[in-house]
């Protein structure tokens, strides 16, 4: 197998050549590009072809004892639990959160890539836990277009295990570094994001944590699905329609007047969020911010008074000819019941 990477007495050895070497061993590309950046590389991005086969030989050994590695680049090679080793490849790692790591994973059975989402059990505060299963209770509950699909879970001793439709095309938050969106891409994001949160509340679920990491793109397509994501903070909601515990959950930059100041609130905290996703989409900034990242109580007044007093400043230059205007300045009303709880009643 190993001739066909290179010549034996090519001691260097590119990702490229592994992936066309390995092919035939039965990696597929995400998993030759794990080990890749698993071991170490040299300045010049090739790997010692020995060092490559003594990780290799590992791999398809814990492969034959039905395990699997969680391979990131610079840290130990992590163990996945025997059934889920057994059902799932687990390849390269793609994200990280503060209790979770996310890789690409491939079904062993029919060959469907997804995005697995691994959270260790070891240690994990009761409150976590609770939130975990919350969030596996709303993605089973809430299955829309406009939503991404669990596939399967598994609760394995090690960890829990979210298989998730896997978003190849990245999130929003991505495609804004490289600038503001065109207004045709910004209708196209609130319309999915509006008909996917309005399902989700139809169901009785808030999402909040709506923001451009949270949205993702099915593939790089100029028209690919466009859908919501990450409902680690998904709550649902009581009878009354409004969650009066005190809290403000959520991404400051994001959060509803009612929420940042802790009063009570429902369905059109989400709305607002939306808001502020597609001011920022189309502008480059969102409509509230402050230079402070630390969100310490003293930094954290400015961001209250600045979305509980202030109204956004709408440039024409930016916003004109767009239609865009009408329903994003509804969606920032400060009075909660003032949003629409359909987006694209705006939008047509």
């Amino acid at each position: 197998m190993f001739d066909i990477i290179g010549p034996n007495d090519d001691d260097k050895l590119t990702m490229r050549q592994l992936i066309c070497g390995l092919s035939d061993a039965g990696l597929d590309e995400d998993e030759t590009e794990a080990l890749f950046f698993a071991l170490d590389r040299d300045s010049n991005g090739t790997i010692d072809r020995e060092e490559f086969i003594a990780g290799f030989g590992k791999y398809q050994q814990a492969q034959m004892h039905g395990q699997g590695w969680v391979l990131e680049d610079g840290d130990e090679n992590w163990k996945v639990d025997r059934e889920v080793a057994q059902a799932y490849r687990i390849a390269k790692c793609i994200g990280r959160g503060g209790f979770s790591t996310v890789c690409v994973a491939r079904q062993r059975e029919t060959g469907t890539r997804c995005a697995a989402k691994i959270v260790p059990i070891e240690g994990l505060p009761k409150a976590m836990a609770a939130m975990l299963a919350e969030e596996v209770c709303c993605l089973q509950q809430v299955q829309h277009a406009a939503i991404v699909t669990l596939l399967d879970h598994i609760q394995a001793p090690r960890a829990l295990y979210l298989m998730l439709e896997l978003m190849e095309g990245g999130d929003l938050a991505h495609r804004l570094h490289e600038g503001p969106l065109p207004a045709s891409e910004v209708w196209a994001v609130l319309r999915a994001v509006g008909a996917g949160a309005s399902h989700l509340h139809h169901r009785g679920w808030l999402h909040r944590d709506l923001k451009p990491e949270n949205v993702f793109f099915q593939s790089y397509a100029a028209d690919a699905p466009i859908k919501i994501g990450d409902f680690g903070l998904a709550s649902r909601l009581p009878e009354s329609g409004l969650v009066t515990d005190g809290r403000a959950h959520g991404t400051p930059t994001y959060l509803a007047p009612e929420v940042i100041s802790q009063r009570p609130y429902g369905s059109p905290s989400d709305m607002w969020a939306i808001g502020v996703l597609g001011f920022e989409a189309l502008t480059g900034w969102p409509p509230f911010q402050t230079t402070e990242h630390n969100w310490t109580r003293r930094h954290f007044a400015p961001l209250v008074q600045a979305i509980c007093t202030e109204e956004p400043c709408f440039v024409a230059a930016v916003w004109e000819g767009t239609g865009l205007r009408p329903c994003v300045e509804s969606l920032l009303s400060k009075d909660a019941k003032a949003r629409p709880a359909d987006v694209c009643v705006h939008l047509g």
